[in-house]
């Protein structure tokens, strides 16, 4: 989470989450350009890949309940439409395309039957082998489905997932990479971004919690608690602990800042 010094002030002044930011360009790093962009133009030759599109991740399977609650489709394509409005209010109508990616292929069927004004683009093949736990990975076919997804989601114009999968925060980070700044590129509906240890710090005080809630006093170190962050399904919260009195609880996201950690 450390951010070399003699990048961090350039990086500060265009990239609202320089973290993100700085963990997608080791993330790319270690895939290969090369192959990430085979990946891409694999991809354009056998779909209609091409800007505006946006990407929707939909987890299901064994994240629901152990991790995660059900958050419906309607949440998702809420979202979607309020993007290509704003879009379209601009730049004229278009044809409205979605990159779907899931565990299920009963959310792909779902996506054709409740929202036909939308263009689909999915592989139902690859999701097949992604919703048996088995097959997920130990067949070639699903792992590279899912770098597939993971690169193609990160190419999207936008992005509506949930930020308590993995794949949904890589994409999030490999699309700082391609965009510069994609802090406002994503919508999670449920958790908020999360790596790490994250290190904030308290602008606002919070003297009166409520439940699951701790407080803490202006300039007070606020850490987060990672093995618990995909759990919380308080929009706007995460589960930090508070190094000065060491209470560990819901924190309101509105009253702490991020602290950009640098090193030599």
């Amino acid at each position: 989470m450390e951010i070399p010094n003699h990048l961090a002030n350039k990086l500060i002044s265009f990239n609202n989450q320089p973290s993100a930011w700085w963990i997608g360009v080791m993330a790319e790093y270690m895939l290969g350009n090369d192959n990430l962009s085979r990946i891409v133009q694999d991809a354009m030759r056998t779909m209609p890949f091409s800007s505006p599109v946006v990407g929707v991740h939909v987890r299901r399977t064994d994240k629901i309940g152990r991790e995660a609650k059900f958050h419906a489709l309607e949440e998702y394509m809420n979202h979607v439409a309020g993007w290509y409005s704003a879009y379209e209010a601009v730049n004229g109508r278009v044809e409205r395309k979605v990159y779907l990616a899931s565990d299920s292929v009963k959310v792909l069927h779902e996506a054709e039957q409740k929202y036909p004004e939308y263009a689909f683009l999915f592989n139902e093949t690859i999701t097949k082998y992604s919703t048996n736990e088995k097959t997920r990975t130990s067949t070639k076919m699903a792992l590279d489905g899912i770098v597939r997804d993971t690169v193609l989601l990160s190419r999207c114009d936008y992005l509506v997932c949930t930020m308590s999968s993995n794949v949904c925060r890589l994409a999030y980070e490999l699309m700082h990479v391609h965009h510069g700044d994609a802090f406002n590129r994503v919508v999670s509906v449920d958790v908020d971004w999360f790596y790490s240890s994250i290190i904030y710090t308290a602008m606002l005080p919070h003297i009166y919690p409520v439940q699951r809630e701790i407080s803490f006093k202006v300039g007070d170190v606020i850490i987060t608690d990672t093995n618990k962050q995909s759990q919380v399904q308080e929009k706007g919260f995460i589960i930090g602990k508070n190094r000065r009195t060491g209470q560990v609880g819901l924190v309101p996201k509105y009253k702490i800042v991020e602290v950009n950690v640098q090193r030599q």
